[in-house]
């Protein structure tokens, strides 16, 4: 007889992806993870004027491998590319506290959040999306009359090549033989455009790259990685061990390996976009070094304090303790005060938990 186990983490267990959604709108995996979770939310969130309620600290605990400036910047970019609308909705349940509020656009139910496979056809017209994208841009090319003739000729016969190919992938009864064809003229339409315009093509270092490159630096010498990494305690210091494993260390010398696979995910995923960090490990009783480090994190983002959007404009060191400097709408930039109209002081886990605590209900 089975048990149903308790105490289970509160967190979304299945994120059902529309990859056809991602190429259509160039979204990053980050990306298409918050567009599925969006979806998935509507069978369990609060709606309200068909918004529904997703907290960054709801955000923050079912997906703990984003980190709060990626998931700032990823909803902005859904929300610039048409995909979602978000705006503040005050709750009086909760005390008419204003929450992040999420609607769904017309362009952004698009997404198929079922679990099955695309049609056929359904992958054909991605393609042959790309198709068209790459004959409009190899057209202006042929245009533009600073190219010589010489340049167009290998082009024209590239074109050829993918009307020809396109034309037996879309009467191909076998789909696997229909991408291939249609990825083989695709790259080779990119590699006659990237030569037309003399300008080769970058590729970008995939996060598994990174991680055998950061581990095989650090594995020989046992040297230490970097410490305050956002969403660890700032006096964990982080490195990799004999087994070539990420493991974290503590100022009681305590040494232990890294299982939990979110946390490690995360890591990697911070260090990739703060590689300015690696073997750069902060001194914690410099006030200065702490004061550069909440600076860097918190500069310019938006809270909101009594129900008012304001803005982080600025921390600064007041006999080595820290002290918040807000900008309203208006510009106007004032210091959080006290009941005297002295400037609240905070040392460095409070200003933190200060400033995050403010973010929770945040658009």
């Amino acid at each position: 007889m089975s048990i149903t186990p308790k105490n289970l983490p509160k967190r979304t267990r299945v994120l059902s992806k529309d990859f056809l959604f991602q190429e259509k709108h160039a979204l990053t995996d980050t990306q298409i993870d918050i567009m599925s979770y969006i979806f998935n939310a509507f069978t369990w969130a609060m709606k309200v004027d068909g918004y529904i309620i997703l907290t960054t600290k709801k955000f923050g605990s079912d997906l703990p491998q984003i980190g709060q400036k990626t998931l700032d910047a990823s909803l902005l970019e859904l929300k610039n590319k048409g995909l979602i609308k978000t705006k503040l909705i005050k709750i009086a349940s909760w005390g008419n506290v204003r929450v992040r509020g999420v609607e769904i656009t017309v362009d952004g139910m698009e997404y198929n959040s079922s679990l099955y496979a695309p049609t056929h056809e359904a992958i054909m017209a991605v393609y042959q999306d790309r198709i068209d994208e790459l004959m409009e841009k190899i057209n202006i090319l042929e245009k533009d009359s600073i190219l010589e003739s010489g340049d167009l000729a290998p082009k024209n016969k590239a074109v050829e090549k993918i009307e020809d190919e396109e034309d037996k992938a879309v009467i191909s009864k076998g789909e696997d033989e229909a991408k291939t064809v249609i990825s083989e003229g695709k790259d080779e339409a990119k590699a006659v455009i990237s030569k037309s315009i003399d300008k080769p093509e970058i590729k970008l270092e995939s996060l598994e790259d990174f991680v055998k490159r950061v581990r095989n630096r650090f594995i020989l010498t046992s040297e230490a990685i970097c410490n305050m990494v956002d969403g660890f305690p700032k006096d964990s210091t982080f490195y990799i061990n004999s087994y070539g494993k990420l493991s974290i260390s503590n100022p009681n010398m305590e040494c232990f390996q890294i299982t939990n696979p979110i946390q490690i995910n995360k890591f990697w995923r911070w260090l990739s976009i703060n590689q300015h960090r690696i073997g750069n490990i902060i001194d914690l009783n410099d006030p200065q070094i702490l004061l550069k480090s909440l600076q860097n994190q918190y500069r310019g983002i938006k809270i909101n304090i009594a129900n008012k959007e304001r803005w982080i404009n600025d921390i600064i060191l007041i006999k080595n303790s820290f002290a918040v400097k807000i900008k309203d709408k208006n510009g106007t930039i004032f210091i959080i005060s006290d009941f005297n109209k002295k400037p609240k002081l905070y040392d460095y886990d409070a200003c933190k938990n200060y400033i995050d605590g403010l973010k929770d209900i945040v658009v």
